[in-house]
């Protein structure tokens, strides 16, 4: 029986020229292209669909691009894609960013190579990046399918799925309540600043701070890198920065580094909450087990990553009947603990890790 060597052979072009003209993946010129049919039809030459699914059959994989898998944060998402990977019979492969843009662009280049399913993606871009975001978006509409879901930010606009819990509604939840704690000196430990992420806590913030008259300049806001080490070194040049006059109330836009914030207050004498109150963000298993225990704002993680993974596996099956983006939204909420109210019952949170 004559393969496809065969048929190029006959019609004197090469092996990818006679598979472009069979499953008219590419342009051919009309002179090539009815030397294929020619020799084909010579021949007798019949395709195997068989041989050709199997070339382009996908990997019952997804990949997941993290942006720094240190962070406490992921385990809780990571349980969540994997209850959902376990019951549809996929596999995931991780990539982790280290909070590096470019970094990024490798990870998800490799994983297309690799012809995984889809890509859940929490991205270390800035979410204003248009031509970024517009060209994930497009990965979905080549040879093969590849959906993207946008992890922890609304990238809808692009055409992105996306499942997240509003950062700007964190932000403010949680200077809502140092406020309504008689907190007036108020400063914020960020995230990288040049990530949307960090950017909308701080938004938030600062939002709720001008609904109250008051402002949050520059010199109170110190960046770290969500790491326990950065919260600490962050909180030491605040209180510097803040000098006699002093602070009354922290936000840190994750518990890991609130609980290096809790840690350099201590060492300078601070009375946690008498003399200055704190709020971290994430509710992670940290929040509980730090003393005195963390006030936080919690978001729905492994929900998160539930939800992300089967909008990932309905695109890949072609299941979805939404020819749009999906935005799913989650709800933040403050959780009470004893950094901002001495009189809070200290809970161990023990059934989530």
């Amino acid at each position: 029986m004559p393969g496809i060597k065969d048929v190029a052979q006959r019609a004197q072009v090469s092996i990818a020229t006679v598979s472009n003209v069979i499953n008219n993946t590419r342009p051919v010129s009309a002179p090539l292209r009815q030397r294929v049919k020619d020799a084909i039809d010579e021949l007798g030459y019949v395709a195997d669909p068989m041989a050709s699914q199997l070339k382009k059959r996908r990997a019952r994989t997804i990949g997941l691009v993290t942006t720094r898998i240190t962070s406490v944060f992921y385990p809780y998402v990571i349980d969540g894609i994997n209850q959902v990977l376990d019951q549809s019979g996929y596999d995931l492969v991780l990539h982790d960013t280290r909070d590096d843009a470019e970094r990024e662009i490798h990870c998800i280049r490799r994983l297309t190579q690799s012809r995984v399913s889809g890509i859940i993606l929490d991205t270390s871009h800035d979410k204003r990046d248009e031509g970024y975001f517009l060209n994930l978006a497009a990965l979905s509409h080549r040879g093969y399918p590849m959906p993207v879901v946008s992890l922890e930010l609304d990238l809808t606009r692009y055409g992105l799925d996306s499942v997240f819990a509003d950062g700007t509604e964190g932000g403010d939840l949680a200077a809502q309540h140092l406020l309504e704690r008689g907190c007036q000196k108020l400063a914020h430990i960020a995230g990288p600043l040049h990530g949307s992420l960090a950017q909308d806590r701080l938004l938030g913030f600062r939002r709720a701070l001008l609904r109250a008259g008051l402002t949050l300049p520059d010199s109170r806001v110190a960046a770290g890198d969500f790491s326990q080490a950065s919260g600490y070194r962050a909180a030491c040049r605040l209180l510097e920065t803040a000098g006699s006059d002093g602070l009354d109330g922290i936000f840190a836009a994750n518990d890991q580094m609130a609980a290096g914030a809790c840690h350099a207050l201590r060492e300078k004498g601070l009375a946690i909450p008498g003399d200055i109150r704190l709020v971290g963000y994430d509710n992670t298993f940290i929040a509980s087990i730090v003393r005195p225990s963390l006030t936080t704002i919690d978001v729905p993680k492994t929900e998160m990553g539930r939800l992300a993974a089967s909008c990932l596996i309905e695109r890949a099956e072609g299941r979805t009947g939404l020819a749009g983006p999906r935005a799913m939204r989650l709800p933040a909420k403050l959780v009470v603990r004893e950094t901002t109210d001495p009189d809070a019952e200290p809970d161990w949170a023990l059934f989530d890790w």
